[in-house]
């Protein structure tokens, strides 16, 4: 019969993965570091593989590595959600339902790779999902309605833990064109209040340059069916490739970026939120 793995080991591993390092797995885990660097190695010795290389900046995956951390989270996830059905009086739920909130900006690009990596990790949830503004998300967030979500914030002190960053850039459909100066610019915007808007008005303004909202919108497909029509141009956080049919509009500021969080629900499963932690990092860094 082959031998067990041990539970206590694997969430070392994961710990370490999540952490990039020994040191703050051990913190998280209220464990000495020796402790920790024992339990992986023990790991490693159980299933007779590498599975972690130290690097001077920090902890780096071996390929067999990789594969057996994504399968691990699921198995400690389904070790948790077993316990957690039966560990009550009350009747056990078969399934549970996962609730994941996100931007629109995110949701186009960032939000399908985090279905999947949930689907692939936790097989046993149902997931269901919500597209809000970040102040919205939060709150939600706070009182419970949702586990988890992904949010955008200008400032790096919002709420959560910050995974990554979005590109903020100008576009417009390929017949707009900067106006000469002393012409307003026509302004595709969300409606207030947004970040994202109010940095548009201030870097605009620091370079002299004078705007007037002619389109606004409270959805993403609202603003981009304005800029689609020609009616104007918006700053957009953009993770990867421009709208289809849009263009990056040159002559105008620089915007910078906005940060990407992930805000938990108290109490959340680390597995869960962690999993959501290193699928947007891998892919906003």
């Amino acid at each position: 019969m082959t031998a067990p793995l041990n539970l206590t080991h694997l969430r070392s591993l994961v710990a370490v993965v999540d952490r990039k390092s020994f040191t703050r797995a051990a913190q998280v885990l209220h464990l000495s570091q020796s402790t920790v660097s024992q339990h992986v190695r023990l790991l490693e010795r159980r299933v007779g593989t590498e599975l972690i290389v130290r690097e001077q900046r920090g902890v780096k995956l071996t390929p067999r590595g990789g594969e057996f951390v994504d399968r691990a989270r699921g198995l400690l996830a389904e070790h948790d959600e077993l316990v957690g059905d039966f560990a009550g009086t009350g009747p056990r739920r078969s399934r549970r339902r996962l609730s994941i909130g996100s931007t629109e900006h995110a949701a186009d690009q960032v939000l399908p790779r985090l279905l999947a990596a949930f689907r692939r990790t936790f097989p046993g949830n149902d997931l269901s999902f919500v597209l809000q503004r970040s102040t919205a998300l939060i709150e939600a967030v706070r009182r419970e309605d949702l586990d988890l979500a992904v949010t955008l914030a200008i400032t790096p002190d919002a709420p959560g833990t910050r995974v990554g960053a979005m590109q903020l850039r100008w576009v417009a459909d390929a017949t707009l064109e900067v106006p000469e100066g002393g012409t307003t610019l026509p302004l595709v915007a969300f409606e207030d209040p947004c970040a994202i808007r109010a940095r548009a008005f201030d870097l605009l303004g620091a370079s002299g340059m004078v705007a007037s909202v002619v389109a606004q919108s409270a959805s993403l497909d609202g603003v981009l069916s304005a800029v689609r029509a020609g009616l104007g141009l918006p700053l957009l956080p953009i993770a990867s490739d421009i709208p289809e049919g849009l263009r990056e509009l040159p002559g105008l500021p620089p915007a910078g970026q906005i940060g990407v969080h992930v805000v938990s629900r108290d109490g959340l499963a680390d597995t869960i939120t962690y999993t959501a932690l290193t699928m947007l990092s891998s892919f906003l860094t």
